[in-house]
């Protein structure tokens, strides 16, 4: 991957994450909270995934990746044996069963 490539898709997540992130913390020194403003989720959402969408329009733009479909290839492409996910998996499932636990 390229210099050019890096430093595009560093800006661009961070831009958004910024706008989208930063709008919500200026809102909410108005009093405007998750709580009470479920819309609010919509920016939450756009700002964690912002890497996700970046990661293809970058891929996209500079002609790495030819369409959507080349793209999840190269995203779901299995490197590791089958147990090295399962055990990511079963990892991912206690982290998030015991913080619902809790």
């Amino acid at each position: 991957m390229s210099r050019k490539i890096t430093i595009q898709f560093t800006a661009l997540t961070l831009g958004i994450t910024l706008l989208t992130w930063g709008s919500m913390a200026v809102l909410y020194q108005y009093g405007v909270t998750l709580e009470n403003h479920l819309w609010l989720n919509i920016p939450l959402m756009i700002g964690g995934l912002s890497p996700t969408f970046v990661s293809y329009i970058v891929l996209k733009r500079n002609g790495e990746v030819s369409g959507l479909k080349e793209w999840l290839k190269n995203v779901f492409y299995v490197r590791a044996k089958a147990s090295s996910y399962l055990i990511v998996i079963l990892f991912i499932t206690l982290f998030m069963g015991t913080q619902i636990a809790i």
